[in-house]
């Protein structure tokens, strides 16, 4: 058993590129261990920063969870995820840091990630129970270990979503309904632990609404990507404009203070979620 710890890196000092090359201002992440496995990079730097949680996990089954991976595909693959289309460096986290029972719920950026991405990545995660049979490694939520930035709301959330995946086993892999519907509890997870459980319905079901259109399109456009019918170029331009106007109209309804509660920061900040150097897989510090 090994100590695994996920990490946090500012944005500007996470790649090599100039801040004008940047597209958002969020905290990378990536995890660690102190037996000699990894670090595992998630699409970026695998070093520095500072350590926001960690516990008491299977390293064998970490690094059987990066997998499969491979950072010259176009988006770049990691952890089973495809880079900008069903999660980034905070979903590969997570997933690497299952066996330990945390994640890097906290940092910059995180409620944004979950409300695009989830907790875990969207689109399945066969290799779970894969990896847990391949090396006994798997904890349950309630193995979870100590955090060092990770607070109240983000382990309530957390939580949450944990009993989300365990009332939903169709979440492993399901159907593109099923993975809306998933979303959609994950989203209302996030509601409930940044802004209460009594927060305004009327405002939770617009939000909801914007959600679930978002994740239209991104099946949408992940399906036209995947098939050669866009380009990466396209894909991108399309999805980050979109995600731009779903922000914006988030904010209009909750407010400026309520948005930034639940999304882990501004708009200016949230709205380029996808880092353009890394799915393009164009120069970058990977």
């Amino acid at each position: 058993m090994a100590t695994l710890s996920g990490y946090s890196i500012p944005a500007l000092s996470a790649s090599s590129l100039p801040r004008s090359q940047l597209g958002g201002r969020l905290d990378h992440t990536y995890v660690a261990s102190d037996d000699g496995y990894g670090p595992w990079g998630c699409f970026g730097r695998s070093s520095g920063g500072q350590s926001v949680s960690s516990g008491p996990g299977s390293s064998a089954c970490a690094d059987c969870l990066s997998k499969p991976g491979n950072l010259l595909a176009t988006p770049p693959l990691y952890a089973g995820l495809r880079y900008g289309v069903t999660g980034v460096c905070h979903q590969a986290a997570n997933r690497i840091l299952k066996p330990a029972g945390v994640t890097v719920g906290g940092v910059q950026g995180y409620g944004a990630s979950v409300f695009v991405y989830g907790q875990y990545g969207r689109g399945g995660w066969p290799e779970w129970r894969h990896c847990v049979n391949l090396t006994s490694g798997g904890v349950s939520p309630s193995q979870a270990g100590s955090s060092v930035a990770f607070d109240k709301k983000s382990a309530r959330l957390s939580k949450r979503i944990e009993e989300i995946y365990a009332a939903h086993p169709e979440a492993l892999n399901p159907s593109e309904q099923e993975d809306l519907e998933i979303g959609r509890r994950e989203l209302l997870a996030l509601f409930g632990a940044q802004l209460g459980a009594e927060y305004n319905p009327k405002k939770v079901n617009q939000v909801t609404d914007l959600h679930r259109g978002l994740q239209e399109a991104r099946l949408y456009l992940g399906r036209e990507l995947a098939t050669g019918r866009i380009s990466r170029e396209h894909f991108l331009k399309i999805f980050n404009e979109l995600m731009s106007l779903t922000f914006e109209r988030c904010q209009e309804i909750l407010g400026k203070k309520d948005f930034e509660r639940l999304f882990g920061g501004s708009v200016d900040q949230v709205r380029h979620l996808i880092e353009p150097a890394i799915f393009l897989r164009s120069r970058c510090s990977l």
